[in-house]
């Protein structure tokens, strides 16, 4: 478990890295159907589920682990890091498959560290970034 430090040192690891961000992009599949089911498509809002579902049944691809990054700025004085899953396809590249109704597409940084830190940073959903 994080202690209260722990989020703001992952998240300012992640803006440290933002000149890595990519943006991935979105293949969008509808959202009917239950994993189990052969009519199912990935379910908005639950990205991590929807990617260990999807690399179940396509174990040829692998769970892609990151963050993305929303910049307030200049509205706010803030960023906010989310963790985020993607799909890695058998070349390396990254689809989202996750639907979102985001009017635009937002930088997607990798996840550097373990997995259980992984979880911690989904768990806390997302940490918001104080800026100069």
């Amino acid at each position: 478990m994080f202690t209260d430090a722990e989020p703001q040192r992952v998240a300012k690891g992640v803006l440290d890295r933002l000149d890595e961000a990519v943006h991935v992009p979105l293949r969008e599949f509808g959202t009917q159907g239950r994993p189990e089911e052969p009519g199912w498509h990935p379910q908005p809002k639950y990205c991590h589920y929807n990617v260990v579902a999807w690399v179940y049944r396509n174990p040829q691809h692998k769970h892609g682990k990151g963050y993305l990054v929303f910049d307030f700025r200049p509205l706010l004085r803030e960023r906010l890091i989310q963790a985020h899953s993607v799909v890695e396809l058998e070349d390396g590249s990254l689809i989202d498959i996750t639907p979102s109704h985001a009017s635009q597409s937002y930088p997607f940084v990798r996840h550097i560290g373990t997995d259980e830190e992984f979880v911690e940073m989904a768990r806390v959903m997302s940490v918001r970034v104080p800026t100069e």
